[in-house]
């Protein structure tokens, strides 16, 4: 289980210095403000009603889990988030996109 961004200071460090990918239906954030990785889904009310929220907020996360499993993420705070593909696109697709969102948001200096 990878840990929930909690700190003030790293939404902070997302929003003002954070390297942004799109990768996909999904969008990376990626600021090296945490010793181990740690995630923030960001799915407003535009994005549809609480059941889609969710809905796409567990898929981003179960697809992350398996990402963190076949390779480890570099230490600092993702925030993740996604258009209304991400409840229609296979599971897979959504895996792949995620992994290469992770790897090109995070400079080659702090690859795990």
């Amino acid at each position: 289980m990878i840990a929930s961004v909690t700190k003030h200071a790293s939404f902070a460090a997302l929003r003002s210095d954070g390297h942004r990918v799109r990768s996909g239906p999904v969008s990376v954030v990626y600021a090296p403000v945490e010793s181990e990785p740690a995630l923030a889904f960001a799915i407003g009310k535009r994005f549809g009603n609480a059941v889609d929220r969710n809905r796409a907020r567990r898929r981003l996360r179960a697809a992350i889990e398996r990402v963190h499993t076949q390779e480890p993420l570099a230490a600092g705070a993702y925030q993740i988030s996604g258009s209304r593909q991400v409840l229609e696109v296979p599971f897979d697709v959504l895996v792949g996109a995620l992994e290469r969102g992770c790897r090109r948001a995070v400079p080659a200096d702090r690859t795990a």
